[in-house]
Order: structure tokens, then sequence, then C-alpha cells
């Protein structure tokens, strides 16, 4: 069946399937996809919604800034702003706010983090404990 111009509409039911189980494969890696941000201006605070993957159960969102000992815009494990582990179990969408006092530059890191089977240990895919699937935002001031 095709469209104006013909152009297919939908897929044969063996192609739909193999894109279904690629796209599945793909939501069961290590992954956080920044879907949107809210910022009203220097001085305020920054919004951020962002999507895990089935497979990523918790989000580590690492705020670091230009201001003294807060690590700049390299990541850094020691010097930072803030760094929150997300739970993202019941909710693969999450929203942070970011506050920023319009001097200082911002940045923000997303990391996946997973919880070992013995229910203590967390791997945070930061490319010091695990692979790096970090995303990473520059918030300005």
């Amino acid at each position: 069946m095709s469209g104006p111009y013909g152009i297919p509409l939908g897929l044969p039911p063996e192609l739909d399937g193999l894109l279904r189980g690629l796209l599945s494969i793909e939501d069961n890696q290590q992954r956080v996809q920044l879907t949107g941000h809210l910022d009203t201006g220097a001085g305020t605070d920054a919004k951020i919604r962002f999507k895990a993957s089935r497979a990523t159960l918790f989000v580590q969102a690492h705020v670091q800034s230009t201001a003294t000992s807060k690590g700049g815009a390299t990541y850094s494990t020691s010097n930072y702003v803030s760094t929150t582990r997300v739970d993202c179990r019941s909710n693969r969408q999450q929203d942070v706010t970011i506050a920023r006092n319009g001097t200082n530059q911002y940045f923000l890191w997303l990391i996946p983090v997973f919880l070992e089977g013995d229910g203590s240990t967390y791997t945070k895919f930061d490319g010091v404990t695990g692979a790096d699937h970090m995303v990473f935002a520059n918030l300005g001031t």
C-alpha cells in the first residue's frame, strides 16, 4: 500500500519486526538522551529533561562550573558543584533543575548508572568505572 506520490505506508511485517528488534537492542544499552531544556536567562535555574533507556536504572546528574575548585568544563570525579543519582526505575523520563549564579559557566553530565547484582555496588558509565556513555551540556551562566 502506498500514500501520495508512491511513498510506502508501513513496512512489510518481516522488516517491521526486524526494526523493532534493532530498536529493542538499542534500548537495552546503558544510554541517556537529553530531550529538552528550559533556559530563561543568565542567573536563573536551568531545567533539563532527559530520558533513560530501559536498561538504565539510574542517571547521575553531575554539575560543574568555572568557579574555583568546581571542575570547569572537563569532567572531574572530585571537583563539582553537585552530583545527584536520579532513580529512573519507575519513570524513564525525568526533569532536573540546576541553579546558576549568572557569573560562572555551568556544565552538566548525564551519566548512566547500573546497580550491580549485589544490590549495593553502582557502576557509573563515565569512562572512569565503566564505558563512557555520558551526555554533556553547556548550561551557560
